[in-house]
């Protein structure tokens, strides 16, 4: 799983605490246990699978898993979860079979923000080793991506009582769901741009300009890459390939330029015959390829026809 999905819950931490109802108060009472004191610990949440990939109106389930460290004991879990329910929508929560914690206290599913909360526990019991807690039922509503992602315990920190357990904090691991064609693959928007070459057998400064994505990016022309997108001193060619990936890898997008350049430049002279001694002619003076407007000089004079 990335590291960037990665959370260190010592504020807002995942809190395996009594329910704040009067039942488990009451019970804790008669039990003897409220003047119990526990040791915070470290305790993983993750969702099983990690990512997943469904089509749009596909009904299927993910796992809410705890990782009890040893020497560590849990006998209430209150969660609170959330997606984007423009993707995805939460039809059911449940007691994942063979569960430590069989007893529901609270559930509450809401798809219009996005979120769902569920506690379970056991009176008698308490889970030492990992276990599965909750089995989430979801549908597909829409393509997109979202995660189903902790947000907090609903529980106050002040609420530190626990019979059998204890104030845990650790990371949570979320599940990625891609519905149906899930993002725009083709995130990144691209501009390619070049100076004309001038002259037969020159070279030219192609620029390529990334857009949207996720910065940095890497930029390709033929067998080049960097960082920058300016390529300096590109020869002319044919369907000359270029790509640029982001740091996510959104891409890469592809594609092809022409860059073209004149033909070779030439010239040619010819010049009238002088029929008398001491007589003039015209002398004229053709040029092809290279890049108009020419520049035709004869001896010391220029100008722009050719024709002297």
């Amino acid at each position: 799983m990335p590291n960037s999905f990665r959370g260190n819950f010592s504020s807002k931490s995942l809190m395996f605490q009594w329910y704040r109802s009067v039942i488990l108060p009451v019970f804790l009472i008669m039990m003897g246990l409220t003047s119990m004191s526990y040791a915070q610990g470290l305790c993983d949440l993750l969702v099983v699978p990690d990512e997943i990939e469904v089509e749009v109106n596909e009904n299927f389930q993910m796992t809410l898993r705890i990782d009890v460290p040893p020497g560590q004991e849990v006998s209430v879990v209150d969660i609170l979860m959330s997606f984007d329910p423009a993707v995805v929508n939460v039809t059911n929560v449940a007691i994942a079979p063979g569960s430590p914690l069989p007893i529901q206290l609270d559930l509450n599913i809401n798809n219009t923000t996005g979120v769902f909360n569920i506690s379970a526990f056991s009176l008698f019991g308490t889970a030492t080793t990992s276990f599965d807690a909750f089995v989430v039922s979801l549908v597909g509503v829409a393509d997109g991506f979202t995660a189903l992602q902790y947000e907090s315990s609903p529980i106050p920190p002040s609420t530190n009582v626990a019979f059998a357990g204890n104030n845990i904090t650790g990371d949570f691991f979320p599940g990625l769901i891609t519905v149906g064609d899930g993002p725009d693959p083709e995130c990144i928007e691209v501009e390619v741009s070049l100076d004309p070459i001038d002259c037969f057998g020159g070279t030219t400064t192609v620029t390529i300009t990334a857009t949207e994505g996720t910065p940095p990016y890497t930029y390709t022309l033929g067998s080049e890459s960097n960082s920058t997108g300016v390529f300096e001193g590109v020869p002319a060619g044919s369907n000359i390939a270029w790509s640029v990936d982001d740091s996510v890898n959104c891409g890469p997008l592809e594609g092809t330029i022409n860059i073209t350049q004149p033909d070779e430049l030439t010239a040619s002279a010819s010049a009238g015959t002088i029929d008398c001694f001491g007589g003039t002619t015209t002398v004229t003076l053709s040029a092809s390829g290279g890049t108009g407007p020419y520049s035709y000089t004869l001896g010391s004079e220029t100008n722009s026809t050719g024709v002297f």
